[in-house]
């Protein structure tokens, strides 16, 4: 008998909504048995299909459908107007699917109708996001977990002002109808690392979900894949990498993947625009922790209804004690040192090196062979450690610093094959360790730029010229040594730098 999903949770938004629930017996009770129904499903299955109790709740995202059905049916300068310079926005072309990503209060793109596209799309992220901070606070105040909402919801932006973009993302996507075109990376099975994600689609068929092979949740058809029946008036809900980690392995993240569907004509404007195109177009809303969090699973998870059982600790899971204190910013490290090929950027690069243990972004380990003295990421300098975890110094909340003097560059060092970014000059007269060493900026084209510097130069200076040299900002771009990110506010003496020593340069990453 082949395996399918509980049934989908009958939801009321008013009943998720603390601010609006009101001393009343019924409605109480109501309430608490959806927190406990959103709480197994989750951690059965990963997913939860949640039937809106109205038209009006779910007309957000019908519109939202819609409009990404008539973009992605536009002529190709009109897509093309819609791409964006932030990482992660706007529209781009994908092997699979067309994509196009809106951030809540980020500005609009273009003018007239693609900024009433805009709007459209803003509105759908807003209604998403509330709907999803609803769907965490239940999760905490179910039997299965039991501890404040604050924890977790604290860990959240602020609803972001226009022009104050939200770490969350919504992604609009039109994938090919063609039955080969399951090969591709837009199909493959994948973890989402934000803390929630919604999904919503005209389409019933399309979306499926791994059913847990171990831990707590499996049972009856453990790893078999079942469609997650949704269509007009259904979201998913999927548990993304980030709750999974905060929550100390109590939930673990949804596997899950497209396949593709044609979809089949329509009377409507829209109808004729999904069948000109052919493929499925769905909405994701993607919910994250802001960058400067602290994700502590030791203090979310202290006096929690359920603990990890021994046996699944025992399997590889671990428990909250057994995961660090991290920035937003260092967890996601640790995700693409896991999870090195994107399904939305397209990128594939090496497999971290069986053993490390610490949180390193994807492209490190490709670049890892290529250093003949590197160090194991367990050995990385206990200073380089305090700044990856809380309470340490945060290298993302200092990367804005004023960039370093063009007066920093002086002569040029050797270079066997690469470019010369210059001589820094020492950070104070007067110290210790005036002998220079030579240390290399490489990015993921493999392009190195040389800088000789003191034991007592301080990095933020290295990586103000680099930028300065390529002519990019320094938020755009992550510096990472011998598998961590590092404060860029040591010295070159602090952080242990030996001559020849690399430090790699990776993109900003944002998304799956």
């Amino acid at each position: 008998m082949t395996p399918q999903l509980l049934a989908p949770l009958s939801v009321q938004q008013h009943l998720l909504f603390l601010d609006e629930l009101v001393p009343d017996a019924d409605r109480a009770s109501a309430y608490a048995r959806f927190c406990n129904e959103l709480w197994t499903r989750l951690q059965q299955q990963g997913v939860s299909v949640l039937e809106l109790g109205s038209d009006e709740e779910f007309s957000a995202f019908a519109r939202a459908l819609e409009t990404c059905t008539v973009f992605f049916s536009a002529d190709e300068p009109v897509k093309q107007g819609a791409q964006s310079a932030v990482p992660g926005e706007g529209y781009a072309v994908r092997p699979g699917k067309e994509l196009l990503a809106v951030r809540p209060g980020a500005p609009a793109w273009g003018s007239g109708r693609s900024r009433t596209q805009h709007a459209a799309l803003q509105k759908a992220s807003s209604r998403a996001d509330r709907l999803c901070r609803g769907l965490l606070c239940a999760l905490c105040r179910s039997p299965g977990l039991d501890v404040h909402s604050g924890r977790v919801l604290g860990l959240l932006d602020d609803a972001p002002l226009l022009g104050q973009a939200s770490a969350s993302l919504l992604r609009c996507a039109r994938y090919s109808p063609d039955p080969h075109a399951a090969q591709l990376l837009a199909f493959a099975p994948h973890h989402d690392r934000g803390v929630l994600t919604l999904v919503a689609s005209a389409q019933e068929q399309g979306l499926q979900v791994q059913l847990p092979q171990q831990g707590q949740g499996a049972g009856a058809g453990a790893g078999a894949w079942v469609d997650v029946p949704l269509g007009p008036g259904r979201v998913a809900v999927l548990c993304g990498y980030s709750l999974s980690y905060a929550l100390g392995g109590l939930l673990q993240p949804a596997l899950h993947r497209v396949r593709p569907v044609a979809v089949a004509g329509g009377g409507s404007a829209g109808g004729s625009a999904a069948t000109a195109g052919g493929g499925r177009v769905s909405l994701a809303y993607e919910l994250c922790f802001r960058p400067n969090a602290c994700v502590d699973p030791a203090a979310i998870t202290q006096g929690a209804a359920e603990q990890l059982p021994a046996a699944a600790a025992a399997a590889g899971e671990g428990g909250a004690a057994s995961r660090p204190a991290l920035l937003t910013s260092a967890l996601m490290e640790r995700f693409e040192a896991t999870h090195p090929v994107s399904i939305n950027g397209g990128v594939r690069v090496k497999q971290a090196q069986p053993g490390a243990n610490t949180p390193a972004a994807a492209a490190v380990a490709a670049r890892r062979q290529r250093e003949e003295n590197g160090t194991a990421a367990g050995d990385e300098a206990p200073v380089a450690k305090r700044g990856r975890r809380c309470g340490g110094p945060a290298a993302d909340e200092q990367a804005g610093s004023a960039a370093a003097a063009p007066s920093a560059l002086s002569q040029p060092a050797p270079a066997g094959g690469g470019d010369n970014g210059g001589q820094m000059e020492a950070a104070a007269e007067g110290q210790h360790g005036d002998s220079r060493i030579n240390i290399i900026v490489m990015d993921l084209d493999g392009s190195e730029v040389h800088f000789q510097v003191k034991q007592t130069t301080q990095l933020q200076r290295v990586v103000d010229a680099y930028c300065s040299k390529k002519g990019v900002d320094v938020t755009t771009l992550r510096f990472i040594n011998k598998g961590c990110r590092f404060n860029p506010y040591l010295t070159v003496g602090q952080l242990a730098l030996q001559d020849g020593d690399i430090i790699d340069c990776v993109p900003a990453q944002v998304g799956n």
